[in-house]
């Protein structure tokens, strides 16, 4: 359907790939984008993949942005049908005097009740030396996030690693390694169920952030990616990220895997800019499978509103997808446990 090009031209132009830091949590870095040529889109590789559920979900940074409480918010997603939230619950290490409306289990409960995953999110810094704390201390402070998330019966979380961690190993391995142990523990204290799951969100082009994907792998369950094709197209409709959402989804399955990542992949994609068509969401979603969400549920913006349109044009129920290659479909598991 599309024009065969070799996988060395997708690397070459992925090279060009930059990202803007998602998350829109407290850090996040100034995306420098080079123009790409204009060139014939990846074929698809991947045989169509039938699941028996989706997951596709969208994020939250703070419910009292959008003007809705929690009941209201869960109302209009179940009536979209949306299958997974991610709220955030923790920044550094503020979480429940930060975000007391999340850390309520009749919150997480309302959402369960309307057949949508509550998971939380954090998002995270190394530590310095303005903290008083050491390096465990710091990082055991930011992974009571995760432990509240459990206490209060949510189903997942998922760290938002960004430009704080750019090309540091040793404080990325040690933050995995709290983050574990906490779930670990949690789990021991019947806080959080065997099958309670813990991913990454970081660039969607981490080699150009010297991100180490692979240590990242080591503690995950599943790697999301933020690959936003608005950020990166500076909003212009005619950019090579926007008319071709799959050829982007093909290369960050790539560079992720040449990372070291070995985990499922789950894409996530931004509609701030409200530039993206519903056709070119629609085939991100295709290509990106049944664990996509999209960044984020409008907080006050009228162009972030405007995005929802969008949003309920997508097929919530959808359960044939194509991946990209043919050796990603275990992007398109959705229970791993």
């Amino acid at each position: 359907m599309y024009l065969v090009f070799s996988r060395f031209l997708v690397l070459v132009l992925f090279l060009a790939l930059s990202a803007c830091g998602g998350g829109g949590g407290g850090g996040g870095g100034t995306p420098v984008v080079v123009s790409p040529p204009v060139v014939a889109n990846p074929p698809a590789t991947g045989k169509p993949i039938t699941v028996t559920e989706n997951k596709l979900g969208v994020w939250l940074w703070y419910a009292s942005r959008t003007g809705k409480t929690h009941t209201q918010i869960a109302d209009e997603l179940k009536t979209m049908g949306v299958k997974r939230i991610y709220i955030k619950v923790s920044n550094g290490r503020k979480s429940c005097d930060l975000y007391a409306d999340v850390c309520d289990a009749n919150v997480a409960a309302l959402y369960k009740a309307r057949g949508i995953e509550p998971w939380t999110w954090s998002y995270n810094y190394p530590n310095d030396g303005g903290t008083g704390l050491t390096d465990a201390q710091y990082h055991a402070k930011q992974a009571e996030g995760l432990t509240q998330s459990a206490k209060y019966g949510y189903v997942g979380h998922v760290l938002d690693i960004e430009v704080e961690f750019d090309g540091k190993a040793q404080p990325l391995e040690d933050l995995m390694i709290a983050f574990r142990d906490a779930r670990t523990a949690a789990q021991l204290a019947g806080l959080a169920s065997p099958t309670y799951m813990m991913g990454a969100t970081t660039w969607g082009n981490p080699k150009d952030h010297a991100m180490r994907v692979d240590l990242i792998d080591k503690h995950v369950d599943f790697h999301m990616p933020q690959t936003y094709l608005e950020e990166w197209a500076k909003g212009n409709t005619a950019s090579d990220y926007l008319l071709y959402p799959r050829k982007w989804v093909d290369a960050g399955n790539k560079e992720y895997r040449d990372l070291g990542a070995k985990k499922p992949i789950w894409h996530i994609v931004s509609t701030d800019r409200n530039v993206i068509t519903k056709e070119q969401l629609a085939a991100f979603v295709d290509a990106a499978g049944p664990n996509t969400s999209i960044w984020s549920i409008p907080d006050g913006n009228e162009i972030k509103f405007a995005a929802l349109d969008k949003w309920k044009t997508l097929d919530w129920t959808q359960l044939t997808f194509t991946p990209t290659l043919e050796s990603e479909a275990l992007n398109f598991v959705v229970r791993l446990f």
